[in-house]
């Protein structure tokens, strides 16, 4: 049986996500709303059970910063962290970025992985 790790949502992901479905909401049809939101629970189910699913971007001592592909075929990516030594704690969801959106403003120092 596999335990799956508690989710925690840092507020840029939070911010993130509400920009992006803003945007759809004004510029795409309802099934691509509906598509971001089944992606993103069956990413969260994957990245639960399976943090180190996502490739690593940076470690810091036991914490794995990664960032994973939300689902075929959207092009959104999850930021993410979890303690690898702490096999009991959360996974942290940091940032939602398109795919085309600038990947070089990623730095873990800016979001201190508290949700």
């Amino acid at each position: 049986m596999i335990l799956a790790r508690a989710i925690r949502y840092h507020d840029q992901f939070r911010q993130d996500l509400d920009g992006r479905v803003r945007w759809l909401v004004r510029n795409r049809p309802p099934e691509q709303r509906v598509s971001l939101q089944r992606e993103l629970r069956s990413f969260i189910r994957r990245v639960a059970a399976f943090p180190g699913l996502g490739e690593e971007v940076e470690r810091r001592g036991t914490i794995s910063y990664r960032v994973g592909l939300l689902g075929e075929p959207l092009p959104y990516l999850v930021w993410y962290s979890y303690d690898d030594g702490d096999p009991d704690g959360a996974v942290s969801l940091l940032m939602l970025l398109h795919e085309a959106q600038d990947r070089l403003r990623f730095d873990p120092r800016d979001l201190d992985d508290q949700a």
